[in-house]
């Protein structure tokens, strides 16, 4: 019995992590098998371990409680927020020894050695209508219903590749709004648009700042559309008329006055 012994004696022979016992080394070793035995129920992903494939799950149920510091970006885990902090500051610190590639994290370089090494994965299953290839028959699978329409609407029939949007999608037959505003008596079908409505209604911070004229956004999205009157761009075309519009909304304004023809 190794109570309070904090010895390791079982050694990967693949990059030298150690471990207390040996199911937890065999555990490991999958990650370098490349074995994915858990399967998201949600969506095509699988992972070598259970742990991993319940912090996925968290994506799915919108567990986000990780804010980054510097964009309106959350994450289901301290770690993920780690790597996404260097994008930011543009870290790269694992390099390769091979050539002057640089990545965020150590699983990316690993990935990127087997170009080098001839190593890299063979995927064996190949989708018969978009010729996409996978490691996996699982996620092949997961792949197909793409194709199939597996989860169909029984409203409107229309169909999707993953059971969570066919979830989304009923709401707007059922006219269920589960994302409720803490400020006042908004609520929506989906937790973005909750996301949204937070920044633009009751975020009192702007950071998104114009250069042009100072004018503050608590939006990327809505800098980027004002943007636009300085510019002068106007991407938005009617399709009615050779009319064009800086803003999408103004092109659906515009829109009305050919809904009265």
């Amino acid at each position: 019995m190794r109570k309070h012994s904090q010895d390791k004696p079982h050694s990967c022979s693949e990059c030298q992590k150690s471990f207390s016992t040996l199911a937890a080394l065999k555990l490991h070793m999958a990650v370098h098998r490349e074995e994915k035995p858990f399967l998201c129920s949600e969506c095509p992903k699988s992972f070598s371990t259970l742990a991993a494939l319940k912090l996925h799950m968290a994506v799915h149920r919108e567990e986000k409680p990780y804010l980054c510091s510097e964009c309106p970006k959350r994450f289901v885990s301290k770690n993920v927020l780690k790597v996404h902090l260097m994008r930011h500051s543009k870290q790269r610190p694992f390099g390769c020894s091979q050539c002057d590639k640089s990545f965020l994290c150590l699983s990316l370089l690993k990935n990127h050695e087997k170009d080098h090494s001839g190593k890299g994965p063979s995927r064996l299953y190949s989708c018969f209508e978009c010729k996409k290839s996978f490691n996996q028959a699982g996620e092949l699978k997961s792949h197909m219903k793409i194709h199939t329409g597996e989860f169909s609407c029984s409203e409107c029939k229309k169909s999707f590749p993953h059971a969570s949007r066919l979830k989304i999608h009923m709401r707007i037959h059922t006219g269920e709004k589960p994302y409720a505003c803490s400020e006042c008596n908004y609520s929506c079908s989906q937790a973005p648009h909750l996301k949204t409505h937070m920044s633009v209604v009751h975020a009192k911070e702007k950071p998104h700042c114009c250069s042009e004229c100072s004018k503050t956004f608590s939006l990327l999205g809505s800098l980027k559309a004002h943007m636009a009157t300085h510019t002068g761009e106007k991407p938005y075309l009617c399709s009615k008329c050779p009319k064009s519009f800086a803003q999408s909304s103004s092109l659906k304004h515009h829109m009305k006055v050919h809904s009265r023809e």
